[in-house]
């Protein structure tokens, strides 16, 4: 009896799915398809013994949708894998799950949550998948990078996943760790008695509501700052 090579096996796979459909704004319907962000390597399985999840979230992977290489796809399973960083999709219909090249991926969604790809132009931090908690106008946007690692657990019995996590100020093609309302004042100095004046009346221990409501702070401040500009020269 002749036994097929797992690279063999994955090329018949793709041979009898079913075309992509194409919807009249090019976006891609991959329900049933050979769309190509299947053709990339085989995600590794991690070791029995590590509880816990390495993905985002939860171990399932969820129907949504992909920006890749500048082309939408839809019914996309996916999944982020926060310890490799790696972005996971599930051919249709098969077990198997491939590895995107994250070079060539724009944007995602997972749970409502929306990643972008960092690419190693930005300065601060390189080459992640980064999830965005505050999108505003050109005064920057909040970015929260997430990854996971694992150790032994309080009881030194098993090995499990743990969570670390940092903020960011993405502002062009520079990153700012935000290390609390300081990052906000080093960053945007010429609103530091605002954000002095608008700190004092915020929840400090929620850090992703501060951060946020800063932010939110900084786009209307410069919202009107053009504003003005704008009436000004209709003077």
């Amino acid at each position: 009896m002749r036994i097929l090579s797992p690279n063999l096996i994955l090329l018949l796979l793709f041979s009898t799915v079913s075309t992509a459909l194409m919807a009249q704004n090019g976006d891609i319907d991959i329900l049933k398809s050979n769309a190509a962000i299947f053709r990339g390597p085989v995600k590794e399985s991690y070791p029995y013994y590590i509880t816990g999840t390495p993905y985002f979230e939860k171990g399932e992977f969820e129907r949504t949708s992909l920006k890749y290489n500048k082309k939408w796809y839809h019914n996309v399973e996916l999944n982020l894998d926060l310890y490799r960083d790696e972005l996971c999709v599930r051919v249709p219909e098969t077990y198997i799950i491939i590895t995107l090249d994250r070079t060539l991926t724009n944007e995602f969604s997972i749970s409502g949550h929306k990643f972008i790809f960092i690419g190693d132009n930005t300065v601060g931090t390189q080459n992640k998948f980064c999830e965005v908690i505050h999108d505003g106008n050109s005064s920057g946007i909040i970015i929260k990078e997430q990854v996971k690692k694992y150790a032994r657990t309080e009881d030194k019995v098993s090995i499990a996943f743990y969570p670390i996590i940092k903020h960011y100020i993405l502002k062009g093609d520079n990153a700012y760790r935000i290390r609390g309302v300081r990052t906000f004042k080093k960053v945007y100095p010429q609103y530091k008695k605002e954000i002095r004046k608008c700190f004092r009346h915020l929840d400090y221990t929620d850090k992703e509501f501060l951060y946020t409501s800063l932010m939110h702070l900084i786009d209307n401040l410069e919202h009107s700052e053009e504003e003005a500009i704008r009436k000004g020269g209709d003077l």
